[in-house]
């Protein structure tokens, strides 16, 4: 009996779901590191990016969740760091140009709108599992919110520099990178 249960709800998430591609004009994928430990944060975004997912309204249900966002497209409103973080220290854009984001599993929204939704993350030629925290904001334009946090030294991005080699408490940037996404899917 639990068998069957289990295949008619995967039946009925595939039977009502309907494909979605993100509107890129409307939705914004942004970060978020601490520069120094007692300073404002360095936000940013990445202009170019496209993604798809799968969401049935009638169960709540997002799934087959992708995106690539261009790594050349990071924008902090500083042009020079911005070369900076083209570079080899950060995103190595030669080598890896594309940052990536698929789910691994579907998940039903609570009546709140809010899940995890779990997936398999890629950056700087290093993939690993991450959770978002998920939000459906706005149900007639169906727009969802996204957050997470990594740590950037996970995907090999570990350039710092320190202002007293003998303390490393004083680093420049924090490991902790905060991302955040707003998805509105095209009409």
């Amino acid at each position: 009996m639990k068998i069957l249960s289990i295949l008619f709800f995967v039946f009925s998430l595939s039977s009502e779901a309907k494909v979605y591609e993100l509107d890129q004009s409307a939705s914004k994928v942004g970060f978020e590191i601490f520069k120094f430990k007692i300073s404002a944060p360095v936000n940013g975004e990445f202009k170019s990016f496209e993604g798809s997912f799968d969401y049935d309204e009638k169960s709540s249900t997002l799934k087959n969740v992708k995106a690539t966002i261009k790594a050349t497209s990071v924008d902090t409103a500083e042009a020079k760091r911005d070369e900076h973080l083209r570079s080899a220290d950060f995103f190595d854009v030669a080598n890896y140009e594309n940052i990536t984001f698929e789910s691994t599993a579907p998940v039903q929204l609570g009546k709140d709108g809010k899940g995890k939704l779990k997936g398999k993350f890629s950056l700087h030629g290093v993939s690993k599992e991450i959770t978002l925290d998920v939000k459906l904001t706005d149900k007639k334009e169906l727009t969802f919110e996204a957050k997470t946090k990594i740590d950037r030294k996970d995907y090999g991005i570990k350039w710092n520099k320190t202002f007293n080699a003998a303390d490393l408490s004083k680093n420049v940037l924090g490991d902790e990178v905060k991302i955040e996404l707003k998805v509105v899917s095209k009409k």
